[in-house]
């Protein structure tokens, strides 16, 4: 553990340095290498997504999921603090939300039909539960908010880390029904 500590110590002042630097010789871009494995492939989210027959809509899903990847890498490895750090968690949010979206219009064959609406029938239709319905348009009601001009309130102490990990795993609740209802050809 204490190797993990100097090591952390070691990274945070030197990326802090190299921060300084360029700023004080105004370099603008710098390409320091992202760790390698930490986001999935798109293809390892395509794989997964056996419910979408729409070739285009499942690269583009398997992109959004992908920079959840992302994001939960900076929340996990940064000490991003603050209204910075709540920004991620709705951004995180938001994007589960419209990934949601997008699937549920899918699933239903209807690209106008509400949230509330596709939830309703997928629970008829024995697919998902009173509960990830519920869950669902919590998601929603939180990536409604993305929307500035109708938040009528400061978002400052609104997004909490356990807000994003509500929706991801509201996420992979939906992943794991859906992918047994097309397994069961109920989709």
């Amino acid at each position: 553990m204490k190797e993990i500590e100097k090591l952390v110590k070691e990274i945070s002042e030197k990326l802090q340095a190299l921060e300084n630097l360029l700023n004080q010789k105004n370099i603008p871009k710098v390409d320091l290498v992202f760790p390698r494995g930490v986001v999935r492939t798109a293809n390892d989210f395509r794989n997964r997504l056996n419910f979408i027959s729409d070739p285009v809509l499942k690269s583009n899903i398997a992109y959004s999921l992908m920079f959840t990847d992302f994001l939960r890498w900076i929340l996990n490895r940064f000490d991003v603090a603050f209204t910075l750090k709540e920004m991620l968690i709705k951004s995180g949010i938001s994007l589960i939300g419209y990934v949601i979206e997008a699937i549920l219009k899918h699933i239903l064959k209807d690209p106008n039909a509400g949230i509330d609406r596709c939830c309703t029938e997928l629970v008829k239709k024995g697919i998902i539960s009173q509960d990830l319905k519920k869950n669902i348009k919590w998601v929603w009601n939180r990536r409604c908010k993305e929307h500035l001009i109708t938040v009528k309130e400061i978002e400052l102490q609104k997004y909490e880390l356990k807000d994003y990990n509500k929706a991801i795993l509201t996420w992979q609740e939906l992943e794991r029904v859906l992918y047994g209802a097309k397994i069961n050809r109920k989709i």
